[in-house]
């Protein structure tokens, strides 16, 4: 029988309007849930510590101090398949800037696009003395290398829609 976390929440009065970020190659928060020993493999074998160990025990993605490199280390760790990076996309995510943005607030700053391999942050110099930052969410990754190189810490990484009803 399946755990609804959603319920869980609401009954301990914790109420999230969004479900953590599970580590790569995961497919939707139901199956991870189901599948998830919370062995902690996945945890111990990132290169660079951007999964953790979150509530309930179960692994979650965090970018405050690093990327995800889609080493896929995590997912060849996983006995369960959990994470399985043969049959899953790495994230399916959305990216927004928030107002807390340098550069929406008139301070000329694109630590983003400079972290970002992909290119997929772009500034426009033609329409605004400061450029604000552009996602280009069809180039982009989501491998939140702009998250941690943020100075207020201006860009969130959620799942989509569809993988939160998944």
């Amino acid at each position: 029988m399946a755990v609804d976390y959603a319920k869980r929440s609401f009954l301990r009065a914790r109420i999230s309007k969004e479900l953590p970020l599970r580590p790569p190659y995961n497919a939707g928060e139901q199956q991870f849930i189901e599948r998830c020993t919370r062995c902690n493999e996945c945890v111990d074998v990132c290169e660079t510590k951007i999964i953790e160990i979150g509530s309930g025990g179960f692994p979650r993605v965090n970018f405050a101090d690093d990327e995800c490199t889609f080493c896929g280390k995590c997912s060849d760790v996983c006995e369960s398949n959990a994470l399985d990076k043969t049959e899953n996309q790495a994230f399916s995510t959305d990216i927004t800037v928030t107002n807390q943005c340098l550069a929406q607030n008139e301070v000329y700053c694109q630590s983003c696009r400079d972290a970002c391999d992909e290119l997929a942050i772009k500034f426009d110099f033609f329409s605004e003395r400061i450029p604000k930052p552009q996602i280009d969410l069809e180039a982009c990754n989501s491998c939140g290398a702009c998250v941690s190189i943020c100075p207020p810490n201006a860009i969130n990484i959620t799942i989509t829609k569809e993988r939160f009803d998944e």
